[in-house]
């Protein structure tokens, strides 16, 4: 692994993904992956990577976005079998930060990582068709200025424009949004909220995907309450669901799964949530094969027997085009490629 530039880690890029799709290999991310998000409030403190690691040990997890990590500057470091790439703050403080924690049987997959600034990166996954590029944000607070908010929604909107559209889009962080169950932003959000009004980042949240063609996927999934918060109180009793899952509308069936896990806490006052991602294809690319083409002997032409011959044909049904004067121009011309084509395989 090479370090590209300031804040881009990139790897080797696969040739050939949809031959290679055509060929009967599948596509590492059709089999399914897990890919989790966790306020982990630090890990700027003795012990809290370890305890973070065995805490992916234990879920099975192939990714980890992780928010509010409170290391500066950015890069990546190895440990046991977990890669980690972060990105904090230029400034030295140790405030915010965002990363990923990439398992060795996914590190193979990771094409890129960039980081952003100290609230957005994100990590680039190839398959042998579609890349999947997964956006890892950590959205100021409610009580943050506006101003604030504004940069930041500026930022996030500015990557979900700028990275390719060619790639399925995933952003998996935390929002500090609280998401209403309201029919009129179907099917953007779904029935399954934990809230029934929105707070002002939850009402963000809903135009930015609206804006970007998203889906809510964490609102979609019916669960028990205690499977919807993400986030507690410190008086243990007011509980939200403000870490949120959101993918492109028209990969939505790609998200298998979104549900929080209690049983780790990291001295966090958020819970691991995770979801199970399965790259799907629609049936009409699984049935794509390829179609031989037709070559033409156009050498032949240059006998003046087959030449005549061919002109002739051709004349013949393009005649038969100009006889209906009513036939509009698309049929016209699909005469005219039938005539030339059908002569010319004849030769």
């Amino acid at each position: 692994m090479t370090l590209i530039g300031w804040g881009s880690l990139v790897l080797q890029k696969p040739q050939n993904k949809f031959r290679n799709w055509i060929n009967g290999q599948r596509p590492e991310l059709e089999n399914g992956i897990k890919i989790g998000t966790w306020n982990v409030r630090t890990l700027n403190k003795p012990g809290a990577l370890q305890y973070l690691l065995d805490a992916i040990k234990k879920y099975n997890t192939n990714i980890l976005a992780l928010q509010e990590i409170r290391w500066p500057n950015d890069g990546n470091m190895k440990k046991d079998d977990k890669t980690k790439f972060y990105s904090g703050r230029k400034d030295g403080r140790y405030e915010n930060g965002v990363g990923f924690v990439v398992s060795d049987d996914t590190l193979s997959k990771v094409e890129e990582f960039m980081a952003v600034n100290d609230r957005i990166c994100y990590i680039r996954l190839t398959s042998h068709i579609f890349d999947s590029i997964i956006v890892n944000a950590y959205a100021p607070t409610e009580e943050k200025e506006e101003n604030i908010k504004n940069e930041f929604y500026d930022e996030l909107g500015h990557i979900l424009d700028t990275t390719p559209n060619s790639c399925i889009k995933i952003l998996i962080c935390d929002f500090n949004a609280k998401i209403e169950r309201e029919d009129v932003y179907r099917p953007t959000i779904g029935p399954n909220s934990l809230h029934d009004v929105s707070n002002d980042n939850g009402t963000r949240l809903i135009n930015l995907c609206i804006t970007n063609g998203f889906t809510l996927s964490s609102t979609y999934f019916p669960r028990k309450d205690i499977y919807k918060q993400t986030w507690i109180a410190l008086n243990r009793i007011t509980k939200n669901q403000i870490d949120h899952v959101m993918i492109q509308n028209k990969h939505k069936g790609c998200i298998k799964s979104v549900r929080s896990y209690r049983g780790t806490d990291a001295d966090s006052d958020h819970y691991l949530v995770i979801t199970k991602l399965k790259i799907r294809l629609s049936e009409r690319w699984k049935k794509v094969k390829y179609i031989k083409s037709v070559k033409y002997d156009i050498e032949k032409l240059s006998e003046k027997k087959v030449l005549e011959e061919y002109i002739y044909k051709t004349q013949q049904e393009l005649q038969k085009s100009n006889s209906n004067a009513d036939e509009d121009g698309e049929r016209i011309w699909g005469r005219i490629k039938t005539a030339v084509s059908i002569n010319s395989s004849g030769q």
